[in-house]
């Protein structure tokens, strides 16, 4: 475990020493400038803090899972245990797990097509004790039998993906909005208003940073707003 920021950012140096050879391909993939490179890794400021976007912006640009404990950021949300298995926070892996059991119908028939124990997969959605790990290899099982792809995002995150698109699945977002949750996952609904992908996709990111309830009319205006809204920016012929 990191336990400073002079230990993260000497851990990151290392990385960028030994795999990636140029730090200013790192800082360009991490949205940083040249400049930052100096600013964040020079000697003398080793031990000053980075800004959550900066730690962020270099995890992906390293493709790092990272997760924060005391206020340190730490890259270890994969780790190898000693037997060779790779493992996760419990947390994300319960959102993904989630998110299976609605397609696979019911906990009970997700553990028969996987035969991973209905003990072992009721545990993992157990919210006690959140910082235990999960064996991954767990939900590459379970992404074969309802043929999805596991994705484990650059922030920790643990996501079901469909392979044959690779695009945001709204049903791998815990939406607990009941009239956004029958806008976007009742078919009849998606097909009625011709709801894309994208459009899917903003109305979740609105909902997740608003975390409102509200009914399936008041989001059916929404969507027709935003689409009026692009209307509007079109340029007149």
């Amino acid at each position: 475990m990191l336990e400073s920021w002079r230990e993260v950012k000497e851990y990151i140096l290392n990385v960028i020493e030994h795999e990636w050879g140029s730090e200013f391909d790192v800082m360009k993939e991490a949205g940083l400038t040249r400049d930052s490179y100096y600013k964040i890794f020079s000697p003398e400021r080793l031990d000053r803090p980075m800004r959550k976007a900066t730690v962020y912006g270099l995890a992906k640009a390293l493709d790092f899972p990272v997760r924060y404990r005391k206020g340190i950021p730490q890259f270890t949300v994969l780790e190898q245990n000693e037997a060779g298995e790779y493992v996760t926070l419990k947390s994300f892996a319960r959102k993904a797990l989630k998110y299976a059991i609605r397609v696979a119908g019911s906990i009970d028939e997700l553990s028969q097509i996987t035969l991973i124990p209905k003990e072992t997969l009721t545990e993992i959605l157990s919210e006690s004790n959140d910082d235990s790990d999960v064996r991954i290899d767990y939900f590459y099982k379970i992404g074969a039998a309802l043929n999805r792809e596991l994705n484990v995002d650059y922030t920790g995150e643990l996501t079901l993906y469909h392979p044959d698109t690779n695009k945001f699945d709204e049903d791998s977002i815990d939406i607990l909005d009941e009239g956004l949750n029958q806008l976007l996952t009742k078919k009849e609904n998606r097909t009625k208003h011709n709801i894309s992908d994208i459009e899917a996709e903003v109305l979740v990111r609105i909902y997740q940073k608003i975390s409102t309830q509200a009914t399936i009319d008041r989001w059916t205006s929404l969507l027709y707003s935003l689409r009026g809204l692009e209307k509007a920016e079109e340029p007149s012929s």
